[in-house]
């Protein structure tokens, strides 16, 4: 199970790499909300896919973001405990970042990832060009991309899915976000570590 866990995480890295034509790869031309420029360390905890009370199988994880000028780091840490036997990824990303209005586009330069298995350790680090549009919502105190994404990977569903006209601040967008912001087993959102903006 945890070799296969292994695998998954080893093709993570390419396969984050998509068609760099869709919208939610750039930012809008143009945009009339006021902002405040997003700056701190937002945190998303990723439930558990281990039983709540296993003695056997024990599983945490955790994306970060943390925004510093124009540069930002992202981080995805995994822990998986089979009988004793402690396994962990680390993976870490560096970029740059632009943001307009309250959308906000990272674009991923470099990533670097670390696997501890069985008291093995393994490193690689390589360049991983790739952009991501996120959306910053005042409103929800919350940062959430437009597709799902989690240790570098992503899903091509999210919230963009739900909305009617890209980049369109509307309703639409808002429901859309709240939607994937409360998903118990998926949630996409991220949450600054202080609490306060």
């Amino acid at each position: 199970m945890v070799v296969r866990i292994l695998s998954i995480f080893n093709f993570s890295l390419i396969l984050f790499t998509f068609n760099c034509s869709a919208w939610y790869r750039e930012l809008p031309q143009t945009t009339t909300q006021n902002i405040t420029v997003i700056t701190g360390k937002w945190i998303r905890k990723n439930p558990p896919k281990s039983p709540i009370n296993s003695v056997v199988y024990k599983n945490s994880s955790m994306d970060t973001i943390e925004f510093q000028e124009n540069k930002f780091l992202k981080k995805y840490d995994s822990m998986n405990e089979i009988s004793g036997i402690l396994n962990t990824i680390h993976i870490q990303a560096n970029g740059v970042f632009q943001q307009k209005g309250n959308w906000v586009l990272l674009e991923f330069l470099e990533v670097s990832k670390k696997i501890v298995e069985d008291g093995k350790v393994s490193q690689t680090k390589m360049s991983n060009p790739n952009k991501l549009l996120y959306y910053f919502s005042e409103k929800e105190k919350l940062l959430i991309p437009m597709v799902y994404e989690k240790g570098l990977e992503e899903s091509e569903f999210g919230v963009k899915d739900l909305i009617e006209e890209p980049y369109k601040e509307n309703n639409k967008l808002e429901l859309s976000i709240l939607n994937f912001s409360k998903k118990e087993y998926a949630n996409h959102a991220y949450y600054l570590e202080s609490g306060r903006l």
